[in-house]
């Protein structure tokens, strides 16, 4: 059976990767919303 990738990453490499996501999610939604304001003007 081959390995599974996930269990091949560190922790450390894990909470940066889930950190990354997160402040992209972050980075969208402030984007969308200053679109949405920019909109309702």
């Amino acid at each position: 059976m081959p390995k599974i990738r996930c269990f091949n990453i560190s922790n450390d490499e894990m909470i940066e990767y889930s950190l990354n996501i997160f402040f992209k999610v972050i980075n969208h939604l402030i984007c969308y919303s200053k679109l949405d304001s920019l909109l309702q003007d």
